[in-house]
C-alpha cells in the first residue's frame, strides 16, 4: 500500500523505507488471490442483475401497467438471465482454462522433449526485448534449470498466458449466478414489500414504489462502482495486516490504492450507464403505452 502511496507521490525515499521495511516481507501483494479473482464476476453479475430488473421494472411503469406484472416478469427473468449469465460466465472461463491448461500440457511435453530448442526460442526473445545475446543465453540457462519455474515463464512470455491451476471456472459462474440474484432482487423487493402493504401507486398521482425502486437500484449501482475500486483494499488488510495502514472505510473514502481511479467517480460512472439504460426502458415502456391499450393487459 505504502509503495504505491509512494509511486504516486514520486517519492523515492518514501518507497526505500516501506522496502526496507521488515514487515514488508510478511505482507504478500495481493493479485488474483481470494475474493479479489472473482471481482469481475461480482460487478458483471450484479450490474447485470440489478440494470435487467430496473429496466424491467421501468418499462412496465413507463406504459402504465399493474405492478403485480412487474413481481411476476421480474421473478421470472431473475431466475431465468441469472441461470443464464451463471452458465455462459461458467462456459467461458472453463473455455479459458482448457486453452490455458492445453498450452501448459504443449509447453511441458516440448520442454522435455527438446529442451534445447524452448531454450533457443527464450534467449530469441530476450534479444528482441533489448538483452545482448550473451546476457539473454546466461538468464535462459539459470531459469531452465528450474523446471516449473522455465515453463511459466514461457508461457508468460511466449503466449501472454498467466495459468493458475487452482482456478475454479464453477465458483466463477456461482458468483456471478447470485450477484445477478442478489442485486437483482432489490428493485423487486421494494414492490413485494409495498405490494403487501397495499401501498402501490396513487399517492396523489404519485408512483411511490417505482420512485423507491428506483432510489435503491440507484444506491446499488453506486455501490457496484464502489466496489470495483475497494474490494482490493479489504482483500489486502485480510490478507496482510500492518498497523500503519488505516482503516478499510477510511481508505475507500480516501482513494483506491489499487486503481488509479476514484471510489466516487467509480460509483458515478456505472450509476451513469446504469440510470441511461433504465431511462430508455421507461422511454420505450412510455412510448408503447401510448400505443397500446395498457388497461386491457
Amino acid at each position: 500500500m505504502e509503495a504505491r502511496d509512494a509511486f504516486a507521490r514520486n517519492d523515492v525515499e518514501g518507497s526505500v523505507l516501506f522496502h526496507q521495511d521488515p514487515l514488508f516481507a510478511r505482507a504478500p501483494e495481493v493479485h488474483k488471490t481470494g475474493a479479489g479473482k472473482y471481482l469481475k464476476s461480482i460487478v458483471f453479475g450484479g450490474l447485470d442483475g440489478i440494470i435487467t430488473t430496473f429496466a424491467i421494472v421501468a418499462g412496465i411503469a413507463g406504459a402504465g401497467l399493474d405492478p403485480a406484472i412487474v413481481i411476476v416478469m421480474g421473478f421470472a427473468n431473475l431466475l431465468a438471465d441469472g441461470m443464464s449469465m451463471g452458465i455462459g460466465d461458467y462456459l467461458s472461463e472453463r473455455a479459458e482454462y482448457s486453452y490455458n491448461q492445453a498450452e501448459r500440457a504443449r509447453e511441458e511435453w516440448e520442454t522435455e522433449n527438446y529442451i534445447e530448442g524452448e531454450k533457443a526460442e527464450m534467449v530469441e526473445l530476450y534479444q528482441e526485448k533489448g538483452l545482448p545475446a550473451e546476457d539473454a543465453q546466461r538468464v535462459v540457462d539459470i531459469i531452465s534449470r528450474h523446471k516449473e519455474f522455465f515453463i511459466d515463464v514461457m508461457m508468460v512470455q511466449e503466449l501472454g498466458i498467466m495459468f493458475d491451476p487452482e482456478e475454479s471456472p464453477f465458483k466463477h459462474g456461482l458468483v456471478t449466478f447470485l450477484s445477478f440474484i442478489v442485486f437483482g432482487f432489490v428493485p423487486l423487493a421494494v414492490y413485494l414489500v409495498l405490494v403487501f402493504f397495499d401501498e402501490v401507486n396513487d399517492h396523489s398521482g404519485f408512483d411511490l414504489t417505482f420512485t423507491l425502486a428506483g432510489i435503491m437500484s440507484a444506491l446499488c449501482l453506486f455501490l457496484l462502482g464502489v466496489l470495483k475500486v475497494c474490494l482490493f483494499v479489504f482483500v489486502f488488510i485480510l490478507l496482510a495486516p500492518h498497523p500503519l495502514i488505516p482503516s478499510p472505510t477510511a481508505l475507500c473514502f480516501l482513494q483506491s490504492k489499487f486503481t488509479s481511479q476514484k471510489w466516487w467517480l467509480s460509483g458515478l460512472i456505472v450509476l451513469f450507464y446504469g440510470g441511461a439504460a433504465a431511462l430508455a426502458a421507461f422511454g420505450i415502456g412510455s412510448l408503447l403505452g401510448l400505443f397500446l391499450d395498457v388497461d386491457a393487459l
